[in-house]
Parts: structure tokens; C-alpha cells; sequence
């Protein structure tokens, strides 16, 4: 007794143990799923935000060998540039331009010269500063131009054909243009010298990377480059050879025989007179298909009717015989039919038939008229069997 009092105690703890190690096991698991979903999430969002900025280093660092502009001072003008509305390949443009500028004023070049003297330049003014310090200084002096034309001439002159688009940068004056400068370092990121190299490397290597993992396909899909050329150039014969054949050149000509047919019909007069008989019989043809279906439903539904009320009226209960049952059929059924269909109660079996071919449904109508006579045939049957012996003495 007290044995299988332990075991029920047993079992009873032991159910209630693997039901707790379910329920932990359930949310331990939707907790390891979570944190892997939210691992994912902001691997993938590092990733991101990594590469983005590796992007804009790559890119700064980049354009400053370019324009040879001091990189932190590249930004700002970046900043300043995409508030006004340019960016910085505009600034690329605008300082290859600038550069051959200042070149051609050392030679001597009139064109130079006159721009320089325009906005009151010196080659000694500028030839000796860094070039993004040649930049700004040519900028301020395009905004001491009032006039807002010969600013503009002025600044395709020094910055090239985009030099316009660098205007904005200088349309509320040279204060606010270094204010700008100086906001940059309050909002954008500023990357550091170091920085924009790591930053650079990154990208780099990514597309080292690209580059083998292009080399390891290409390597791999190289051995069987020979066999598919030759599939390939099997195939563009026998294609050739097809073309050439004589069943596809009857092919074409018949196409081209049906396209010039179509459009020769289809052009003419006549031929769109046709086109509009032809699409008025079709609707005509349909909407007499719908019509037709329409009355045989409406018909089939009447008959069903008149079968129904011969059936109720034939009941075992009558007190009639089997001689009479056939004629008492006979005649309910025909006048039935008659008061259903509108036609004469005197009506024949004839006259029955000919009622749906005189709808203008001659093949179907003869077809459902047979039926119909053949199923009063069937119940009229089917009740001579039900009906009891002739009555003693009749």
C-alpha cells in the first residue's frame, strides 16, 4: 500500500516537473531566438552605419588628393557646399579650374589676367597659399562683385562652367560663408587625418575582396569556357541553318503574305466596313446566344412545374383504375401543359412537341419536346404499376 502511494506521489511530481521543464524550455527558447533576431539586427545596423561612414571617409580622402585641399577644411566646405545646395564633386570641378587658372596668370595668359584684374587679384595674393586658402579667397573676392551677371561670368572664368552653382555659397555674404565653415564643426563629422585612412583601407579592402572572390569564379568557370564556346557556337550554325532552310523561308513568306493581307484589309475602306459587319454579328450572335439560353432556362423551369402538379393530382388515393389511369393522365397532363405553355386543352401530342421548335429553338426545341413527352411516359408507368386490380365486376 504504501508502495503505490509513493509511486502515485512519484508520478504526480514527476508530471509536474516535466510540465515546468517544458514551460522553461519554451521560453528559454523564444528568449534565445529574441536575443539572436536582435544580435542580427545590430550586426546588420553596425555594418551599415560602418560602411556608410567608411563611404564619406573614402570619399574625403580621396577627393583632398584630388584638389589637394587639407581635409578637414574639405568638409566644411562640403558642408557648406550641400547646405547651398552644390556638392563636392562640384568643388573637384571648380578646383581643377581654379588650378589651371592660376597657372595661366604665371604665363602670362591675357584671359587670366583680366579675370584676375576684374576681381582685383594679384598672383601674389594667392600663389602662395594652400589651396583650399586660393578657394575661399577667390570666393570672397566674387562676392565683393554687386553686380549679379558679371559675378557669374567672374566665376566661370576662375571655377569653369559649373562655377555658377558655387555661388550660393557666398549669396548671403563672406561672413555667413564662415560662419557656415565654423557650424560645420559643430554638426558634421569632422574625420580626423587618421581616420579618413582607415577609412580608405576599408573600402579598399573590400574590393580586394571583390576582386578574388571574382578571381575564384572566374578560375573555377574558366576550365569550362572552351566546351560551352563550342555549344554555343554549334548552336548559332544551326541556327544559321535554319534560317537558310526552305520550310522556314515558305514560313516566312506565308507571314508575311498574312500581314500584308491583314493590312491591306484593314486599311481599305471596304475592308473596314467588313471589320464593323463583322463585329456587329458577333455581338448579335451573342446577344442572341444569351437570349436563348435565357427562355430554355425559364422553359425547363415551367415544365418541371407542370410535371410536379400532373404528379400531386396523380395520387394512389383516387379511386380510379388502370384502364382510366393512362387517359386520366393523358389528359391532365396535356391540359396541365397547356394552361403552363399557353396553348389549345385539345392540344395533340403533336402540338406538344412543336411548342419549342415554334419558339424559333427548331433542333433543341424538337429535342426537349421528346423528353418531356417521354418523361409523361414514365410516370404514367410508374403509376399503372402503383394502381391496384381492376375492382371485382368492372
Amino acid at each position: 500500500m504504501a508502495t503505490r502511494e509513493l509511486k502515485a506521489v512519484f508520478s504526480a511530481e514527476n508530471r509536474q516537473f516535466l510540465r515546468a521543464a517544458h514551460a522553461v524550455r519554451g521560453a528559454l527558447g523564444a528568449t534565445i531566438k529574441a536575443t539572436v533576431l536582435a544580435a542580427a539586427a545590430g550586426a546588420t545596423a553596425y555594418i551599415y552605419a560602418a560602411k556608410r561612414m567608411a563611404d564619406y571617409g573614402d570619399e574625403i580622402a580621396k577627393a583632398a588628393k584630388k584638389t589637394g585641399f587639407a581635409s578637414d577644411e574639405l568638409q566644411r566646405l562640403k558642408y557648406v557646399a550641400q547646405l547651398s545646395g552644390s556638392d563636392i564633386e562640384g568643388l573637384e570641378a571648380a578646383s581643377r579650374r581654379m588650378s589651371s587658372v592660376i597657372e595661366d596668370m604665371r604665363n602670362g595668359l591675357s584671359t587670366a589676367k583680366d579675370a584676375f584684374d576684374a576681381l582685383g587679384l594679384s598672383l601674389d595674393d594667392v600663389a602662395a597659399l594652400p589651396a583650399e586658402q586660393q578657394f575661399l579667397r577667390f570666393l570672397e573676392a566674387l562676392a565683393e562683385i554687386k553686380d549679379e551677371s558679371r559675378r557669374s561670368a567672374l566665376a566661370q572664368d576662375i571655377f569653369g562652367r559649373g562655377g555658377t552653382a558655387l555661388l550660393p555659397m557666398i549669396s548671403e555674404g563672406v561672413s555667413e560663408l564662415h560662419r557656415l565653415r565654423k557650424e560645420a564643426d559643430k554638426f558634421a563629422p569632422i574625420l580626423t587625418a587618421d581616420e579618413l585612412r582607415n577609412a580608405e583601407r576599408f573600402n579598399d579592402n573590400i574590393t580586394r575582396l571583390q576582386y578574388a572572390l571574382r578571381k575564384m569564379l572566374w578560375t573555377g568557370l574558366a576550365g569550362g569556357i572552351p566546351e560551352m564556346a563550342d555549344a554555343l557556337g554549334s548552336l548559332a550554325e544551326k541556327v544559321a541553318e535554319i534560317a537558310e532552310s526552305e520550310g522556314f523561308m515558305r514560313l516566312r513568306d506565308q507571314l508575311n503574305g498574312i500581314v500584308k493581307i491583314a493590312t491591306d484589309f484593314a486599311t481599305s475602306p471596304d475592308g473596314l466596313q467588313a471589320l464593323e459587319k463583322i463585329a456587329e454579328s458577333v455581338v448579335e450572335v451573342l446577344e442572341a446566344a444569351v437570349k436563348t439560353a435565357t427562355f430554355l432556362v425559364e422553359q425547363y423551369a415551367k415544365a418541371v412545374e407542370a410535371m410536379e402538379g400532373v404528379g400531386a393530382t396523380l395520387t394512389p388515393e383516387r379511386d380510379i383504375n388502370k384502364e382510366t389511369a393512362g387517359k386520366f393522365l393523358t389528359l391532365n397532363a396535356r391540359e396541365r401543359l397547356a394552361n403552363t405553355f399557353g396553348i389549345g386543352p385539345q392540344s395533340t401530342t403533336g402540338d406538344l412537341m412543336n411548342l419549342l421548335p415554334s419558339q424559333q429553338l427548331t433542333g433543341l426545341g424538337v429535342y426537349t419536346g421528346k423528353q418531356m413527352i417521354g418523361l409523361l411516359g414514365d410516370i404514367k408507368r410508374i403509376l399503372s404499376q402503383r394502381m391496384p386490380q381492376d375492382r371485382a365486376g368492372q
